[in-house]
């Protein structure tokens, strides 16, 4: 009952995305987005032109612990990414939504961000924007659009194996 109080404060009803007022409170770090976040329950960004994938990212991945916040927007994922610090990303590529390319390069451009986990999903099936894309770190990648338990075990490998990689300034 909690999670979809929330997701129905996050979302707009007649778009589908959270308002100004809300994407402001959740930028500025208002009630319920950061501060009652723990480390088991890490927050994911995911960028998806679909209506329908949004409201499934918000279902399955709640329900597996994961605190989501879906953009349907390029602005708003972009807004999203420089200023809500995610523990990890995915992002969909599509022949009507370019944000992905967008997404990662900014992502590559800010240094705190470089080492954000990322996963590209090519949702119309491999195109060749995906292969354009390789420029770009990416962790995780998937031909099609994948089941809620491959994107979760996904999500997890790879921010494991992000947080467990030595820094290069440690210590010998």
């Amino acid at each position: 009952m909690k999670q979809t109080l929330y997701r129905r404060m996050l979302t707009n009803p007649t778009r589908g995305e959270p308002t100004r007022g809300e994407q402001r409170r959740m930028i500025q770090g208002g009630p319920g987005v950061r501060a009652n976040q723990s480390a088991a329950c890490p927050l994911v960004l995911i960028g998806t032109p679909s209506q329908y994938r949004k409201a499934w990212y918000l279902d399955e991945l709640g329900a597996r612990g994961f605190h989501v916040v879906v953009s349907t927007t390029g602005e708003w994922l972009l807004d999203a990414l420089t200023k809500l610090s995610p523990d990890a990303m995915v992002v969909e590529t599509s022949s009507r939504w370019d944000c992905a390319r967008w997404a990662l390069k900014t992502r590559e451009s800010v240094p705190e961000l470089r080492s954000l986990p990322t996963i590209l999903i090519a949702c119309d099936g491999v195109r060749s924007d995906a292969y354009e894309l390789a420029q770009y770190s990416i962790q995780g990648y998937f031909g099609r659009f994948p089941d809620a338990d491959d994107l979760t075990t996904s999500l997890t490998c790879v921010m494991a194996l992000l947080n467990t990689q030595p820094s290069a300034g440690g210590s010998a």
